[in-house]
C-alpha cells in the first residue's frame, strides 16, 4: 500500500524503478519534508535523478531547510554551492552569510547566482559599491550580472569608465543595453570609441529615430551591410515601428541608390497599407532582382482577396525569367481556384 512512510522509505532502495516510483510520489504529493533524502541523489550517476534532486530545491528548499542549507555548504568540495545558489531568491530571511560564502566560490556560476540575488535584494546605499564589486569578477559572464544593474544607482564618470575599460565586449553591450537615450545620452556618447561592431549595432538602434530626422541614410546602410542575418531583422523591427511618414525619405533613398536586400527586407516586415502596394510595385519592377522580386511575389499570395493581381500576372507572364513567369501562372491559378469557391 502506497503512503507517505513507505515511499520515504522507498527512496532508498536498490532497485530503481522503485527508487523512481518512490521520487515520483513524492513530489506529485509535494512532501517537503522529503527534501533532506533528495540529497543523495545530487551527484547521482543517473541524470533523471540528478534533474529531480534540482526540481526539489527549486520547489521545496526555503527557509525552514537553512539548517540543512549549511550543513551542504560546509562541504569542503563545494560540490552542493551550485543547488543552493540556484534557490537564493526563495528564502525570506536574513541569508547574507550564505550569499558571502558563495561569491567567494571557484564556479563562476555559483558566483553568478549569488552577485545577481546580492545585487536585487541591496538597498540604493550599498548597490553601487555591490556593483563596482562585481564588476571586478574574474569571469566575463558573473561581470555581465554587475553591468545589467548600472541604471539602478545613479551613473557617474567612475562607473561608466570601469565598464568601458571593461576587457570583454559583452560587458560593455550590457551595459549599454541598460541606458536610454532620454536619461543617459552623454554616457551613451562614451561609448562612440568603443571599435566592437555589436557595440557601434546597438548605439545605432538607440540614435535611430533621431538617425532619421536627421536623414543619416548612409550611416544605416553600412551598418545594414556589415551587421549578420539576425541583427538586420533587429534593425529592421525597429525601422517598421516608426511611423511611416518618418521613413518615407528613407525608402526613397533605398530605391534611389538600389539597396534592394534593405528595402525589400523592410516592406516584407510591415503590415502598412502603402509598404504593401510598394511589395506590388516593385515586384513589377525589372530593376530589382529576380530573387528580392521571387520574395515579394510570395509575400504577396497571402492577398490575392485584397489586391487586383491582372497587372502583376500580366508582367510576370511576359518576363524572360522562367521564374517569373511560373510565378504568374501560379498566381492566375490561385486566382482561378478563389473564384471558383
Amino acid at each position: 500500500m502506497v503512503s507517505k512512510s513507505s515511499e520515504l522509505k522507498n527512496l532508498s532502495s536498490r532497485d530503481i524503478p522503485t527508487r523512481r516510483k518512490a521520487v515520483r510520489w513524492l513530489m506529485e504529493n509535494d512532501i517537503q519534508e522529503s527534501l533532506p533524502q533528495f540529497v543523495k541523489f545530487i551527484d547521482d550517476d543517473d541524470v533523471w535523478f540528478r534533474e529531480k534532486a534540482k526540481l526539489a530545491f527549486l520547489n521545496w528548499c526555503s527557509d525552514n531547510y537553512l539548517d540543512l542549507v549549511n550543513d551542504l555548504l560546509s562541504e569542503k568540495s563545494g560540490k552542493y554551492d551550485y543547488f543552493i545558489s540556484a534557490v537564493l531568491f526563495n528564502f525570506t530571511k536574513n541569508i547574507d552569510e550564505i550569499v558571502e560564502k558563495l561569491i567567494k566560490s571557484e564556479n563562476p556560476q555559483v558566483r553568478l547566482n549569488s552577485r545577481k540575488f546580492q545585487l536585487s535584494n541591496a538597498g540604493l546605499n550599498n548597490l553601487k559599491t555591490l556593483i563596482f564589486d562585481t564588476l571586478n569578477d574574474s569571469d566575463y559572464r558573473v561581470r555581465i550580472i554587475g553591468a545589467n544593474f548600472i541604471d539602478s544607482v545613479e551613473i557617474s564618470g567612475d562607473l561608466i569608465e570601469k565598464i568601458l575599460a571593461d576587457s570583454h565586449s559583452k560587458v560593455k553591450l550590457a551595459a549599454l543595453n541598460r541606458l536610454n537615450l532620454n536619461n543617459h545620452s552623454k554616457w551613451i556618447d562614451k561609448f562612440q570609441d568603443v571599435p566592437d561592431f555589436k557595440i557601434r549595432f546597438n548605439l545605432i538602434l538607440l540614435r535611430l529615430e533621431f538617425l532619421f530626422e536627421c536623414q543619416e541614410y548612409s550611416l544605416l546602410v553600412e551598418t545594414f551591410s556589415e551587421s549578420d542575418v539576425s541583427d538586420k531583422r533587429k534593425l529592421v523591427s525597429n525601422i517598421i515601428n516608426f511611423d511611416l511618414k518618418l521613413i518615407n525619405d528613407f525608402i526613397a533613398h533605398l530605391i534611389d541608390k538600389k539597396e534592394w536586400e534593405f528595402l525589400i527586407l523592410i516592406i516584407s516586415k510591415s503590415s502598412k497599407k502603402d509598404l504593401i502596394l510598394l511589395r506590388y510595385e516593385l515586384s513589377m519592377n525589372e530593376e530589382v532582382p529576380v530573387e528580392f522580386r521571387l520574395k515579394l511575389i510570395d509575400k504577396l499570395k497571402s492577398r490575392l482577396n485584397l489586391i487586383d493581381f491582372r497587372t502583376l500576372i500580366e508582367n510576370l507572364e511576359e518576363s524572360t525569367d522562367m521564374r517569373l513567369v511560373q510565378e504568374g501562372e501560379l498566381i492566375r491559378g490561385l486566382l482561378n481556384e478563389s473564384f471558383e469557391e
